[in-house]
């Protein structure tokens, strides 16, 4: 694993200055004959993938696996290179906008279910907190 740098505020900013920053997080799996190129999907979707080429991607950031049926695929953070052509930019900010809709929309969930308070995620097609290492559904708190 690669020793991250120590934070600073300068570094922090400077980067805050280069613009909206373009992350997606779910599940990843390797291209069947393309070892440039992954597959994305949303966390307990295993039937839809988005081709993505390694040059798309700046940096990624690890964060265990989740079960999918029979199976498990590693939960990452992409972090994605900046766009450099308009076409680009303007699906960039709409995928941006897109996902800070769906992090407001789960932070409406109704009080009384905010979450449980183990390793979990959200799973946006049955509306249930899920855990991560086996996609079983989470206590509530």
């Amino acid at each position: 694993m690669v020793a991250q740098a120590k934070f600073s505020a300068k570094s922090m900013f400077e980067e805050l200055d280069k613009g909206p920053q373009y992350v997606l997080t779910g599940i990843v799996k390797r291209h069947a004959t393309d070892s440039t190129r992954l597959l994305f999907s949303e966390v307990g979707d295993c039937q839809h993938w988005t081709e993505i080429d390694e040059k798309l991607i700046s940096r990624f950031e690890n964060h265990g696996l989740a079960t999918c049926g029979d199976h498990r695929h590693p939960i990452v953070t992409l972090h994605l290179v900046h766009p450099n052509n308009p076409e680009a930019k303007v699906y960039a900010r709409a995928q941006a906008q897109t996902a800070a809709f769906s992090t407001r929309a789960l932070d409406a969930v109704p009080s009384g279910d905010t979450g449980p308070e183990t390793d979990c995620y959200y799973d946006r097609k049955s509306h249930m907190w899920r855990k991560i290492s086996d996609n079983t559904p989470c206590p509530r708190r």
